[in-house]
Parts: structure tokens; sequence; C-alpha cells
């Protein structure tokens, strides 16, 4: 009986500390964005493991959309990681005892939640984390973003480190499966599940995203793009690896237009060698051009109350909406070298000694 009661208080000790592994020590344990995530996923919510209840709680308020936008902003203007430290959250009441900052690598602020549930080891919000990169460091104005995950296979891992080997501006990432509730419908568009980031406006993720495309708010296509990553069934976009579109229809005039974002991102992956390629709805009838994305709609001039229920009419051309089936999604070099092609150095960046260091590769990428 000592002994089964001594082997349980170890197992006890060892899932705790796989639950700790999930918040602050991950800075301990990875030297890179990537590695960073994959260390965090390890506290969101796969499929069918919320109920109903659950992810309700999780769900932010208004008050606490409205702070962490207005944390974001403030971030995005400090420069050098000026604003990214825990004091600042004095100013964001309703979130602060739930998200930490931490100036990490020595250019990136990652804003994060700070509490595990010890019951699930989950995230106690499961509003994902975001990364902002310094603007002395950053060289291209892009924003990254990834709404599924382990449903779309590894793509947290793949644009985490692409955001970082392109050296762009900030990544969004989702904290649960779109299938986390099993069988719950969205309120915004209830054709798609309750925790699908893509088709809610009342998540995080997207309150996240919506805040700095309002910062950013003068998109120039040479430079800047908000690039959503996907992956993508296997028997889907049969012709494709990659499916790149603008967030509108297959017939819509900007798709002819090369100097777009997604026009020229499929362009340059395709003139790199590699496994598979990659079309644009100019060149092939598939349907995942996302249309109902409503961070895609936002972005192409749906008003924020209207992106449940409205299409787009026509297309801004900064939302890049990247399916990918696997042999493209792990391609993660070939989409860094290609992003770099298609989007040069923003005119206003500098380059200093320090940037031109090899960015050290996670042992685990592809």
């Amino acid at each position: 009986m000592i002994f089964v009661r001594v082997v349980f208080f170890l197992l006890a000790i060892f899932v705790e500390s796989e639950r700790e592994i999930s918040a602050n020590s991950c800075f301990s344990v990875a030297d890179t964005i990537q590695g960073l995530n994959a260390c965090f996923e390890k506290g969101f919510p796969g499929d069918n493991t919320l109920s109903d209840a659950q992810w309700e709680r999780m769900l932010p308020d208004e008050e606490e959309m409205k702070n962490y936008q207005a944390l974001i902003k403030t971030v995005l203007r400090g420069g050098r990681g000026r604003f990214c430290n825990n004091k600042v959250l004095a100013l964001y009441p309703s979130i602060s005892n739930y998200i930490d900052l931490q100036h990490f690598q020595g250019h990136f602020c990652v804003i994060y939640e700070r509490n595990v549930d010890p019951e699930t080891g989950y995230f106690l919000r499961s509003w994902g984390y975001v990364v902002v990169a310094d603007d002395v460091w950053s060289r291209r104005d892009l924003h990254h973003s990834a709404p599924h995950f382990q449903s779309d296979g590894n793509v947290l891992n793949e644009s985490a480190a692409i955001f970082e080997r392109t050296q762009s501006r900030t990544l969004v990432m989702a904290g649960a499966s779109r299938y986390a509730v099993k069988g719950s419908k969205s309120t915004c568009q209830s054709e798609y599940s309750a925790t699908d980031c893509a088709h809610n406006n009342n998540t995080m993720f997207h309150a996240v995203n919506a805040a700095i495309f309002e910062y950013q708010a003068n998109c120039n296509h040479k430079s800047c793009a908000f690039i959503q990553w996907h992956g993508m069934a296997e028997t889907t976009c049969p012709i494709c690896s990659a499916f790149v579109s603008a967030g509108v229809s297959n017939h819509t005039a900007i798709y002819e237009d090369s100097r777009i974002p997604a026009v020229k991102l499929a362009a340059a992956f395709d003139g790199i060698e590699g496994v598979g390629r990659a079309c644009t709805p100019l060149e092939s009838a598939c349907k995942l051009v996302a249309s109902t994305n409503v961070f895609g709609r936002l972005v192409n001039g749906v008003a924020r109350e209207d992106v449940c229920t409205r299409r787009s009419v026509g297309a801004s051309g900064a939302f890049v909406h990247v399916e990918q089936r696997r042999a493209a999604r792990d391609q993660w070099d070939r989409w860094a070298r290609a992003i770099k092609s298609a989007f040069p150095v923003r005119p206003s960046h500098v380059p200093r000694p320090a940037e031109r260091r090899h960015l050290s590769a996670p042992s685990n990428r592809p």
C-alpha cells in the first residue's frame, strides 16, 4: 500500500511538471519562437476536450477584449521592448490576472497566458498567444496568424518558424482546436464550430488580429500583408499543394493583378525548387477562398459588426489565406524564401550587423 501511494505521488508530481512547462518555464527550454510554440501547445485544448460551459468561461468579455487590444497597440508603438513588461498591465486591469509579457531573445515581446488549470492542464482562458517583433529587428510589416491548432496539422509550428525566419512583425496563435467543443455550433456562422477562431468574432484571436489591423492602417503591398496559415485535406484542391487566396471568390478580378500579396506569394513559391506547386483562384476552382473568414472580411472592408453575415464586395489585397496539403506544410524554408522574395525589406528598415547573423534553426524543423 505504501509503495502504491508513493507511485501515485510521483505520478502527480510528473503530471504537474508537464502542465507547468506550458507556462513560464517554456522560456527556459526554448531558444526560438517555433520552440516556444511547441512548448505552449502542450497547454492548448485538442479535439473534443471541452464542454460548452468550459468554453463559455474561457471566452473574453467586451472589456477584456478592449484591454487586450489596447495592450497590443501599446506594445506595437513601444519599440525595442519598451513596454514589454508586466508593469504595463496596471493599465489594463481586466486582463492583468491572466496575461504575462516577456522580452524574448532580445527582440520579441511575447504576450501569453500566465495560468494553467490544475485539473485539465490547459491554459485557463485558451486565448492563445501573441508575438510582437521589435520594429528595429523586423524587416517586413507582415502579420502572421494561425487559427486552427491540431486540426490543420503542424501549421502552428510552421507559421512560427516562418514568422521568425522572415523577420516579420507579428504572430497571433489560437489557443484551442476548432473542434475543442464537440458538436457545438458558432453563434457567428452556424455552419462552423463554436471554437473555430476563423469563423467567430467573439474570440481573443479575432480581437487581437483586429487590433493589429487597426494599428497597421497603411498596408503597402510591397512589404505588408496579413497572412493566415491553414492546412487542408490531402484530397482537397487536387492540382495544388497550396491554395493561396485573398479572401474573395474565384472570379474576382483582383487575382489578375500580379502585385497583390496572394498572387505574388504563390508565384514566388512556385519559383523555388520543391515539392508541389501553389495555385491562386485564377488557376483553380478550389472553393477554399476564405470568403467567410471573419478576419479576412474585416481586412477586405466589411464593417466590424457585420463580419459574421456580410461577404466582402471587393478585396483590399492585404489579406492572404494559405491552404496547404502536407507537402506544402512541411516546406518551411521554401515558404520563408518565397516570402523574402515576394516582400522586399521595407524602405524604412536599416539593417544592423546583429541582424545579419544566421537565425538559429529549431531542431525539429522540416
